[in-house]
C-alpha cells in the first residue's frame, strides 16, 4: 500500500514539476517584460508550495495509514501548522544539501556515499517531534528524542483523521 501511494505521489510531483519547469522556461525566454517576471515569481512560489507538501507527504506515508487524499490533506495541514520551525528547518536541510552538492564536488561525493540518509536522518528529528503530538506511542527509552528527556508526550486534537500504521480503520 505504501509503495503504491508513494509511487503515485512521486508521479504527481513529477508531472507538476515538469509543468512548472516548462512554464518557467517559457516565461524566462519570452520578451514580455514585467509580466514574465511576475509569472516567474508566481511559479517559484508554487514550486516552494509543492516542496513543502512533498517534505511532509512522504514521512506521513511511511508513518500513517489512510487514503492518498487524506495523506495529501494531512501533509498540507502539517506543512502550514508547523511552518516555523519544522517545515522551514526540514526544507533548509534538504535545500542546503542540494546547494552544497551543486556547488561543491566534495559535498556531492559525501552525499552520494552516505546515500542521502544523512539528510533524512537529520530531518527525522523534526518529524519525530511533530508525530509525537499525533500518534499514541510509548517512548523508546528514558532519553527518547520524541518526548524529550523524561517528559510525557503532548497530545493534540488537530490530527483527528491521522491513524497510526496497524490500527483498525
Amino acid at each position: 500500500e505504501n509503495f503504491l501511494q508513494a509511487t503515485i505521489s512521486w508521479l504527481i510531483f513529477l508531472a507538476a514539476g515538469l509543468v512548472l519547469c516548462i512554464d518557467y522556461r517559457f516565461w524566462a525566454v519570452s520578451k514580455i517584460g514585467t509580466l514574465g517576471r511576475v509569472e516567474q515569481v508566481v511559479l517559484i512560489a508554487i514550486a516552494i508550495f509543492f516542496w513543502m507538501l512533498a517534505t511532509w507527504l512522504f514521512p506521513l506515508l511511511a508513518k500513517m495509514r489512510g487514503s492518498l487524499k487524506e495523506q495529501f490533506q494531512n501533509a498540507l495541514r502539517m506543512s502550514v501548522a508547523y511552518f516555523l520551525p519544522y517545515t522551514i528547518c526540514t526544507m533548509a536541510i534538504a535545500g542546503g544539501a542540494a546547494y552544497a552538492a551543486i556547488r561543491n564536488v566534495g559535498a556531492l561525493i559525501i552525499l552520494l556515499v552516505l546515500g542521502f540518509s544523512l539528510v533524512s536522518y537529520l530531518q527525522s528529528f523534526f518529524f519525530y517531534r511533530v508525530f509525537a503530538k499525533h500518534i499514541d506511542e510509548d517512548p523508546v527509552g528514558e532519553c527518547d528524542p520524541l518526548y524529550g528527556y523524561g517528559a510525557e508526550p503532548q497530545k493534540t486534537d488537530s490530527g483527528d483523521n491521522i491513524r497510526r500504521k496497524g490500527t483498525a480503520e
